[in-house]
């Protein structure tokens, strides 16, 4: 078993619209985005790891979603998640 792992990722939606309109209606394109998370872990014994995770890594200001072009929703900020896993 490998002790450490690192990994990343780069989500982001190529094109989206406001949601709940139909598609003929629809007038307000959201800016595109991509934000860079990391995951890392360390196993300290074969059945415990701690592990640290942060989504959004440069705080990236986006949008998720909007609705009737009335507001959008802002995207989470940069959220860091650390814990301790144990397998049964």
């Amino acid at each position: 078993m490998q002790a450490f792992a690192f990994g990343s990722g780069a989500p982001g939606p190529a094109s989206r619209w406001e949601r709940y309109l139909p598609r003929y209606v629809r007038s307000n394109k959201l800016p595109n985005y991509t934000t860079i998370n990391l995951i890392s872990y360390y196993w300290i014994t074969p059945g415990v790891r701690i592990y640290l995770n942060v989504d959004n890594l440069f705080d990236a200001t986006y949008y998720d979603r909007a609705f009737q072009n009335r507001y959008a929703t802002p995207g989470a900020p940069r959220t860091i998640m650390g814990g301790v896993a144990a397998r049964f």
